[in-house]
């Protein structure tokens, strides 16, 4: 089972300064705002290199999948790191959210269709006065439509529910065959919509890119199946994203140490310091992702060869003319956009640039690309910026 952590570089950190543009009056939730978002954003990149880390290592993209709800900050989710789907994992992927794969996976969809059922089964119940909550059978369940049983996963668990009933010598509703109906009927539109889905890319080469599936597939078929991972990515502080391992009916959490508060490591994004000095300060530490920020959002190496050329040509112009000052200044930084290349290449934040052509790539290339851009917005917005010389790496092996 692929560890994600087995690529990141645990041994070094970043730690940098952010202070404001011009030294004007700035609010408590002005502050809170941007760490929260800065947060929300280093997360994203975090697990962002976590799947294309993945998906280098050999994990099937279609099996990678992103829960559709943020997970609440206030829990410490202490088992969110392998979930295994015959035992309790199931009733934790029941508490955050549906499920939403990289690329189409039939069973991951059933599996998200079959946790709504069972959610929609306890806003019933809540509403007819049944309570705890309605999670019998789910593993039972699960093991029958994993397996493409639907109809006879389905009638199990609709026998499950009338037995609540019965228990209670409640009526039986007509509200429960509309709800069981409900979901037989998407159920079969999954199986159909997955064939036709199937039927429209045959014959395409592997690393056809999205502008090619679009256009073969209908626009609610080409958002639904591939246009809805990036889009709910987009849109929440902090996606969970899992790998699905068929075989072994588990799941691993990817970016565990940012979710689970009793896995932390040197990988977190913390803040150390907000100070008012005139201007504002704020310092914070992190992995070997923040090198992204510091890198002002260009994961392009070839830019990155661009921008050390020029610091080459600026030191040899200054030792021309004798600049001690400077030569100093060029030198330090030179060899600190060298230490963060060689951290960058120990670790999974350039994994993006290793997969080949394929649609998982260009979904993830666009939500880079979306997170860079908000982060760029934000210390617009919030009037920050890097602060020049900030920039230190910590050896936590040391």
């Amino acid at each position: 089972m692929y560890d994600d952590y087995s690529r990141k570089l645990i041994g070094k950190q970043i730690e940098v300064t952010f202070t404001q543009v011009e030294d004007i009056a700035i609010f408590p939730w002005e502050i809170g705002y941007f760490v929260n978002r800065l947060n929300t954003f280093y997360y994203k990149d975090e697990v962002l290199n976590s799947i294309s880390a993945a998906i280098n290592s050999g994990v099937s993209p279609e099996n990678i999948f992103m829960l559709d709800r943020s997970l609440p900050f206030n829990q410490i989710w202490a088992n969110l790191d392998i979930l295994d789907l015959s035992t309790t994992g199931l009733a934790q992927l029941y508490k955050i959210g549906n499920i939403a794969s990289l690329v189409p996976n039939i069973r991951l969809q059933r599996l998200s269709i079959m946790l709504s059922l069972y959610r929609s089964i306890n806003v019933f119940l809540r509403a007819n006065h049944v309570r705890p909550y309605f999670l019998a059978g789910m593993n039972e369940i699960w093991a029958m439509v994993k397996e493409g049983s639907v109809a006879n996963g389905v009638d199990a668990l609709k026998n499950r529910v009338e037995g609540t009933f019965r228990k209670r010598r409640m009526e039986k509703s007509d509200s429960i065959e509309e709800l069981f109906g409900n979901y037989n009927r998407q159920f079969i539109q999954l199986d159909t919509e997955i064939a036709e889905i199937t039927r429209r890319l045959s014959g395409l080469e592997a690393g056809i890119d999205l502008s090619i599936v679009s256009r073969k597939l209908t626009k609610r078929l080409y958002n639904k199946y591939y246009g809805y991972f990036v889009s709910q990515f987009d849109k929440m502080a902090r996606p969970l994203i899992g790998v699905f391992y068929p075989e072994e009916n588990k799941v691993r959490i990817l970016g565990r140490a940012l979710v689970n508060k009793r896995a932390v490591n040197y990988t977190t994004f913390q803040l150390l310091e907000a100070r008012r000095r005139s201007p504002m300060v704020e310092v914070f530490i992190a992995g070997a992702t923040m090198i992204t920020t510091v890198l002002q959002e260009e994961r392009n190496q070839e830019k990155h060869e661009k921008e050390m050329e020029i610091l080459d040509a600026q030191l040899r112009k200054a030792t021309a003319e004798a600049k001690t000052a400077e030569i100093e200044q060029l030198s330090k930084k030179i060899r600190l956009y060298q230490q963060l290349n060689e951290i960058a290449q120990e670790s999974d934040v350039l994994a993006i640039n290793a997969l080949p052509p394929s649609l998982a790539k260009e979904q993830l290339s666009r939500a880079y690309s979306h997170v860079s851009y908000a982060r760029q917005m934000l210390l617009e917005d919030s009037g920050m910026k890097l602060l020049d010389d900030s920039v230190r790496i910590i050896d936590t092996t040391a």
